[in-house]
C-alpha cells in the first residue's frame, strides 16, 4: 500500500507545533500543497509553512527522513501576499522568499536539519485590511489561495477594580479571586487572556538591572456573538502558586527585586484559526476536517496581540509615585514569600515593607 504522507506546522493555541499526518490510499498519487500561516501584525517578519503530500515505498517515517520528500526546491513555487482594503481595493503585493532554518524546528520523525519557510517582511501590517496568499506552481500550472482578516483585538471593559488600578488576590487572612471583562473586536474567533507579572532585579555586582516577567493564564473563550462582555478569572491562590514557580529563591549578585504593575495580554485568534483550532481539538471526536485552503489543505489566518495596561504610570513615566497595581495585602504576602521582593512605594499611609531604596 502506498503512503502519502503530509507535514504540517500550525500555531494551536496560539503557540507553534509540529505535527503529522499520515494518510494511506490505492490511489494514484496527487499533487497536494499543505499551507499553515498566521499573520500578525505586532511582528515584523511573516513567516508561512508551505509543503507537498509525498508518495513511496516503505517506512513512512524513513520517507519522512528525507526533506526533499515534502520541501518544495528553490523555484518550484512562487508565493505572494497581496493586501486589499476592506472594500478590495488593491494596496500592495509582497513577494515571499524561500527561507532555509531562519526558524529552528521541533525534533520529530520528519528530517530537522532543514526547515523551509517563505518569508516577507512589513513591521506595520494593517489590521483593517485584508490579506490573500497566492501560490503558484508553473509546472502543474495550479494556484493555491486563501485569504485572512487581521482581529481587531480586544481591550479590558472592566475589572473587579476600576482600570484593574488595585488587584487583590489576598485580604490579609484568605486569597481572593480577580476578574476582568474583555470586549471583543472585529473578526475574532477566540480570546486568550494571560496577567503579566513583572518586576525588576537589582544586582550587587554592578550589572545592569534585569527586568523580568511571566505570564498567567487567565483562560481561552470562544468570541460572544451576542455582544456579551467575555469574562476571564484568575484565583488567589493559583497567583501566588505561579510565583513561587516561576521565581528563583536564589541567584548569585541579587541585591532585591522591585515590584511592577501587572498588565493583561490578549490574544485574538481569527475566525478561521478559531475554527480549525475547535475542529482539531482533543474532545472533538468527529471527523469533519477544516481548511481554508483552495486548491490545498491547511490553514491561512492570524491573531492579533495586545497588552492592556492600568492607568497608573509605570517606572520612569511621569507621574509615577511607587505606586503599583496590586493591593497592599497582595503585595505583604509576595514580599514574605522569601523571594528578595521589596515594595516601591515609600509614601502614603502604611506602605507595605520592606521599601525599595532605589
Amino acid at each position: 500500500m502506498r503512503k502519502i504522507t503530509t507535514f504540517t506546522f500550525l500555531a494551536l493555541s496560539f503557540f507553534f507545533f509540529s505535527c503529522e499526518t499520515e494518510i494511506k490510499t490505492n490511489a494514484e498519487y496527487k499533487d497536494m500543497t499543505v499551507v499553515y500561516g498566521l499573520l500578525n501584525p505586532s511582528e515584523t517578519d511573516h513567516y508561512i509553512k508551505i509543503n507537498k503530500g509525498f508518495i513511496g515505498e516503505g517506512s513512512a517515517n524513513d520517507l519522512a527522513a528525507n526533506a526533499s520528500n515534502y520541501n518544495y526546491s528553490e523555484g518550484e513555487i512562487s508565493v505572494k501576499v497581496e493586501e486589499y482594503t476592506s472594500s478590495n481595493v488593491f494596496v500592495k503585493s509582497y513577494s515571499l522568499q524561500r527561507t532555509l532554518n531562519e526558524v529552528p524546528k521541533e525534533n520529530g520523525v520528519f528530517d530537522n536539519t532543514t526547515n523551509v519557510l517563505y518569508k516577507f517582511t512589513e513591521p506595520s501590517l494593517n489590521s483593517n485590511n485584508i490579506f490573500k496568499l497566492s501560490i503558484y506552481n508553473p509546472s502543474l500550472d495550479k494556484v493555491i489561495s486563501s485569504e485572512t482578516a487581521i482581529p481587531k483585538g480586544a481591550k479590558v471593559s472592566s475589572a473587579s477594580t476600576t482600570d484593574f488600578n488595585t488587584l487583590n488576590f489576598f485580604n490579609g487572612s484568605s486569597y481572593t479571586p480577580e476578574n476582568i471583562k474583555v470586549k471583543e473586536g472585529e473578526n475574532v474567533g477566540r480570546i486568550k487572556a494571560s496577567l503579566v507579572f513583572s518586576y525588576m532585579e537589582v544586582y550587587t555586582n554592578g550589572q545592569d538591572s534585569v527586568e523580568k516577567s511571566f505570564r498567567i493564564s487567565m483562560g481561552e473563550e470562544l468570541a460572544n456573538l451576542n455582544d456579551i462582555d467575555l469574562e476571564f478569572y484568575l484565583t488567589g491562590d493559583v497567583f501566588f502558586d505561579a510565583i513561587s514557580n516561576n521565581v528563583a529563591a536564589n541567584i548569585p549578585f541579587l541585591d532585591y527585586r522591585r515590584l511592577n504593575s501587572c498588565k493583561i495580554e490578549l490574544i485574538s485568534a481569527g475566525v478561521d484559526m478559531s475554527t480549525y483550532m475547535s475542529v482539531n481539538a482533543p474532545s472533538n471526536t468527529s471527523s469533519v476536517d477544516f481548511t481554508n485552503i483552495s486548491n490545498g489543505l491547511g490553514l491561512f489566518s492570524s491573531r492579533n496581540v495586545q497588552l492592556e495596561k492600568s492607568n497608573r504610570p509605570d517606572f520612569g513615566e511621569t507621574g509615577y509615585d511607587g505606586r503599583i497595581n496590586l493591593g497592599d495585602e497582595t503585595i505583604k504576602k509576595i514580599l514574605t514569600m522569601g523571594l528578595n521582593f521589596c515594595s516601591p512605594r515609600s509614601a502614603g499611609a502604611n506602605p507595605p515593607a520592606p521599601i525599595c531604596w532605589q
